[in-house]
C-alpha cells in the first residue's frame, strides 16, 4: 500500500478526503495540550512542523452550552498546559484535506473547525489527534488555503480549493506496543497516559461551521455550528483493492480492470458480496493517454455488472513517436451514500509499442518480397523418398534450421524448419446438439451433456466439430449465421468467456468447426469454480442482443486432487518388462549316421525319419 484515499461528503459544499499513506513518516518533536478542568490531553505539532497541525490552527472549548471556542492561549487560561516532547520514533502520518468548490468562500459562513479524537484501550476516554481550525478573516491562515490542480470532480462537481493537515496515524500510534503495553516515551503512552488506544476504535472526526467571530480585550472567541460526526477505519478498509493495466494476449490492445487480492475473479465476489451487507457498488475507469507531456481527452467508461470482465482500450497515439503513458483512475463508488474508493495505475510505452497505436495504419506491400517455398515434411516418410536417409534421421532426432535433401530428383530444394506460431497438439471433440449422442461416419458425436473435457494448467487449445443431427450426407452445422460465438464457463458468482481463436487456422464456421483458447492466466479462475462444484461450460452465440446456447457439456481439471487420487488407483505401479524373443529360443541339433538296411534300427514308434534316428536329436536351450 502506498496512498488509499477515503471520500466523505459532509456537507453540500465540504468534502473531506481522508487519505492513508504508508510513505508519510515523520520524525519530530511534538506537544501535548492537557485540560486540567476535564483531564482531557490534545496532541499538537511543534511550529516549526510541516504538518500544519500546530499551535498557532487550535481551538479549544470554553462553553460547551453556547458552543464557544477560543485559540490555544497557555499565558491567558491557566488550567491549560503544554507539555513538551523530544521526538521518539519515526511515525507514519495520515492527511486530511477539505475540498471546498472552486467558486465558494464558505457563503455565510467564516470557516470551519473539526475534532479528530479516538477512544483508548478501555473505550472510556477520548484522546485529540487534532482540533484544527481555519478563519477565512484571518491574514496569517490564508497560506493554509490550495488550489487543486487539476481540479477535483466528483458528483458532477469541481472542487478546486482544499485545506490541508497532517496527523499521526491512529492505527501506528495503536500499534506501538510491546508485551501488549504501550511502549514507554511513544504517543501512544504520553498522550493516552499509558492506557494505549484501542487497536479497533475507528477515527471520529467533528466538522463544525463557524458561524460568528468576537474579540474582546485581545481575546478572540468562536461561535461553532452544530456539529456533523463521520469516522473512518484506522486502517484502509479496501487495503487489497488494485488496478491493473496489461497487454491484452489476445490482440493489440490494453485490458484493464480491477482486482481484489490481486485476481479479477476476488474483484468480483467482493462486489456481489458488499451487496448483502448494504453496500452497492459500481466501478467507473477515467482513462487519459499522456503523450510527451500532452494530455489527451479522458475517456470514461461505467461498469454496473459483470465486474469479472475487463475493459478493453486501444489507444490512438496522434503526437508521438518515442513516448506515451496510460494513465487510468478507478472509483469505486457506494451508490447508497456516494462515497468512493479511489485507485490510480499508469503503463509507460516505449517506442518499440508506440509505433503499433500509431494515428495512421500503412498496409504493408509483398508484392515484390521474397517468397520462400516451405515444405512441410511429416515424420512418417520413408527417408527413400527424400534420397537421403541421414537428413531424415536428422529431421527424427535433432531439429537443424536448414537441411539441405534431394526431393523428386532435385538437390537443390531447401527444407527450413518453420516455427508453427500455435500450439500443434490440440485437444478434438465432435458434438452434436440434441440430447443423445450419434454417430456419423463411424464417428461418435456427443449429445448435451455428454462430453467431459478435461482442462490441464497450461494453455488449452480445443476443438469442437459440431454436427446438426440430421441423418444425411452433410450432417455438420454451418454455424456462419450464428454472430459472436464462445466457449463460457459460468457459476451463480462467475462468468468467464473465450472468443474464437482465429491464430490456430482451425476455425471454418461452415463446416462447424470451431478452436477456442483458454490460456494458462485463467486457469487458477476456473479451477475454482470446478472446486465450488459446478463444472458446466458452454459453447454459446450472440446475435441481435439475442444469447443461446449451442452446447452445453461437462469439464474436469486434470490436477484437482480428486482426478489425481483417480489416476494414482488406476496406474500400474509394477514395471512390467517384456522379455526380448530373442534371448530366448530353442535351436534343433541334427546329427547324421549312415544307415544300412542290416543296422537299422526299429523305431518305437515305428517311424525314420528320412536316415535320421530320432534318438539322435537333442534340444539345447539357451
Amino acid at each position: 500500500m502506498s496512498k488509499i484515499s477515503k471520500y466523505v461528503k459532509l456537507d453540500k459544499d465540504i468534502l473531506l478526503e481522508y487519505t492513508y499513506d504508508s510513505t508519510n513518516i515523520l520524525l519530530e518533536s511534538y506537544n501535548i495540550l492537557v485540560d486540567s478542568r476535564d483531564r482531557s490531553q490534545s496532541y499538537i505539532a511543534t511550529p516549526t512542523s510541516v504538518t500544519n497541525n500546530i499551535l498557532s490552527n487550535q481551538l479549544f472549548n470554553t462553553d460547551p452550552i453556547t458552543q464557544k471556542y477560543s485559540k490555544v492561549n497557555t499565558d491567558y487560561f491557566s488550567f491549560l498546559q503544554l507539555k513538551e516532547y523530544a521526538s521518539g520514533t519515526p511515525t507514519k502520518y495520515d492527511t486530511i484535506k477539505i475540498h471546498i468548490p472552486i467558486n465558494w468562500t464558505f457563503g455565510e459562513h467564516l470557516g470551519f473547525y473539526i475534532r479528530v479524537y479516538a477512544f483508548d484501550t478501555y473505550n472510556q476516554t477520548t484522546y485529540d489527534l487534532s482540533n484544527f481550525y481555519y478563519d477565512m478573516t484571518d491574514l496569517s491562515q490564508q497560506y493554509l488555503m490550495n488550489f487543486t490542480t487539476p481540479a477535483l470532480l466528483f458528483q458532477e462537481k469541481l472542487w478546486g480549493k482544499n485545506i490541508t493537515i497532517n496527523i499521526p496515524s491512529l492505527n501506528d500510534l495503536a500499534n506501538q506496543k510491546i508485551n501488549n503495553l504501550p511502549k514507554e516515551n511513544s504517543i501512544n503512552a504520553n498522550l493516552t497516559n499509558g492506557n494505549g488506544f484501542n487497536i479497533t476504535s475507528p477515527i471520529f472526526i467533528d466538522f463544525h461551521f463557524i458561524n460568528n467571530i468576537q474579540t474582546l480585550n485581545g481575546l478572540t472567541s468562536y461561535t461553532l455550528s452544530s456539529k456533523v460526526t463521520t469516522t473512518v477505519p484506522q486502517a484502509p478498509e479496501f487495503e487489497k483493492l488494485g488496478l491493473n493495466i496489461e497487454h491484452s494476449k489476445n490482440g493489440d490492445y490494453f485490458e484493464i480492470y480491477g482486482t481484489y487480492n490481486n485476481t479479477i475473479s476476488e474483484f468480483n465476489n467482493f462486489i456481489n458480496e458488499s451487496s448483502n451487507i448494504g453496500h452497492r457498488y459500481y466501478v467507473t475507469y477515467n482513462v487519459t493517454m499522456y503523450e510527451q507531456n500532452i494530455r489527451g481527452k479522458t475517456v470514461t467508461y461505467t461498469q454496473q455488472d459483470n465486474f469479472n470482465e475487463t475493459i478493453d482500450f486501444r489507444p490512438i497515439i496522434k503526437y508521438s513517436t518515442t513516448t506515451a503513458i496510460i494513465d487510468v483512475e478507478m472509483r469505486l463508488i457506494d451508490a447508497v451514500d456516494n462515497s468512493y474508493i479511489i485507485r490510480r495505475a499508469s503503463y509507460g510505452m516505449l517506442q518499440d509499442e508506440v509505433s503499433k497505436y500509431s494515428l495512421n495504419m500503412i498496409k504493408i506491400n509483398i508484392s515484390n518480397a521474397n517468397k520462400p517455398k516451405i515444405y512441410n515434411i511429416k515424420s512418417n516418410i520413408d527417408p527413400s523418398l527424400v534420397g537421403m536417409s541421414n537428413a531424415m534421421g536428422n529431421i527424427h532426432g535433432k531439429t537443424k534450421k536448414t537441411q539441405r535433401v534431394t526431393l523428386n530428383n532435385n538437390p537443390t530444394v531447401k527444407i527450413e524448419t518453420v516455427k508453427v506460431g500455435y500450439p500443434v497438439l490440440i485437444d478434438k471433440y465432435n458434438i452434436v446438439g440434441k440430447s443423445n449422442s450419434a454417430t456419423f461416419n463411424n464417428t461418435i458425436f456427443y449429445g448435451m451433456g455428454k462430453l467431459m473435457i478435461t482442462l490441464y494448467p497450461f494453455d488449452n487449445i480445443i476443438n469442437f466439430t459440431i454436427a446438426n443431427g440430421k441423418e444425411t450426407r452433410s450432417n455438420i452445422l454451418d454455424l456462419s449465421g450464428y454472430g459472436d460465438i464462445k466457449l463460457v464457463f459460468k457459476n451463480d458468482s462467475n462468468t468467464f468467456s473465450f472468443p474464437l481463436f482465429f491464430d490456430a487456422n482451425s476455425v471454418n464456421l461452415s463446416l462447424g468447426q470451431l478452436t477456442f483458447k483458454i490460456p494458462e492466466s485463467s486457469f487458477n479462475d476456473i479451477k475454482r469454480m470446478y472446486n465450488s462444484g459446478l463444472n458446466v461450460f458452454y459453447i454459446t452465440s450472440e446475435a441481435l442482443s439475442i444469447k443461446s446456447i449451442i452446447y452445453s457439456g461437462l469439464f474436469k481439471i486434470y490436477d484437482n486432487i480428486n482426478n489425481i487420487t483417480e489416476l494414482n488407483a488406476t496406474v500400474n505401479t509394477e514395471s512390467v518388462i517384456i522379455k526380448d524373443p530373442d534371448l530366448y529360443q530353442e535351436t534343433a541339433i541334427v546329427t547324421r549316421k549312415a544307415i544300412s538296411s542290416e543296422t537299422t534300427p526299429k523305431l518305437k514308434s515305428g517311424i525314420n525319419l528320412n536316415g535320421v534316428n530320432i534318438e539322435d536329436i537333442k534340444i539345447n536351450k539357451k
